[in-house]
């Protein structure tokens, strides 16, 4: 049996205010259960399917701008998709798989993005000194992993840790297909102003 771990950090800069003290509340995202972190400089919003990172803002930006794709505010660039009800919005983990499956594989039931997206996680909180911890574990019953997110948020920083974890239930070592998604809207992608760069000769689309 194998144990993959992956550790991340999101950074943003505020000025400095007043941190927030108390559990971690229950909140809703487009209509969807989700936690909500902060700790008065950071307000970050973590969904409960998946344990995608939602909605991310600095709480004194009065605008409240996040950088983190919302397809229920773009439903026509979202293909009507509207509220994320198929796990792709914010940041999402794509495991066990990336893009569309095999056909074998969506035979079996693999979804794309794989399974970690959509799995419905237990939710655990908890708060020690000055850091603040919400740990999300589910199981993926065809790839037959756990899927375990942890994040931490200390009272006054602009640092949000993000620490990953995926553990084989198979008695056996197997290859691991994992990618961090992450999605970004309007407006920090501008047409006209925001350049993606990349090789044409590598890269291959799908229909």
């Amino acid at each position: 049996m194998f144990s993959v771990h992956k550790s991340s950090l999101i950074l943003l800069s505020a000025g400095m205010t007043l941190a927030q003290s108390g559990s971690v509340p229950a909140t809703t995202f487009e209509g969807r259960p989700g936690v909500l972190l902060s700790n008065g400089k950071l307000e970050l919003t973590v969904m409960t399917q998946g344990a995608t990172l939602a909605h991310l803002v600095l709480k004194d930006d009065p605008q409240r701008l996040s950088p983190l794709w919302d397809p229920g505010q773009y439903p026509a660039a979202a293909g009507g998709r509207g509220g994320g009800a198929n796990g792709t919005l914010g940041h999402f983990v794509a495991v066990d798989g990336f893009g569309q499956p095999s056909a074998e594989e969506r035979a079996a039931g693999m979804p794309q993005h794989g399974e970690a997206h959509l799995a419905a996680m237990d939710v655990q909180s908890g708060r020690e000194g000055s850091v603040t911890s919400v740990t999300m574990t589910g199981k993926l019953p065809i790839a037959q992993e756990q899927f375990t997110r942890t994040f931490r948020m200390v009272d006054g920083e602009n640092v949000i840790s993000v620490d990953s974890q995926l553990e084989n239930l198979l008695g056996f070592d197997r290859p691991v297909n994992w990618a961090e998604h992450a999605t970004l809207g309007s407006p920090f992608l501008e047409p006209g102003a925001v350049v993606v760069d990349f090789s044409a000769s590598r890269s291959h689309t799908r229909n």
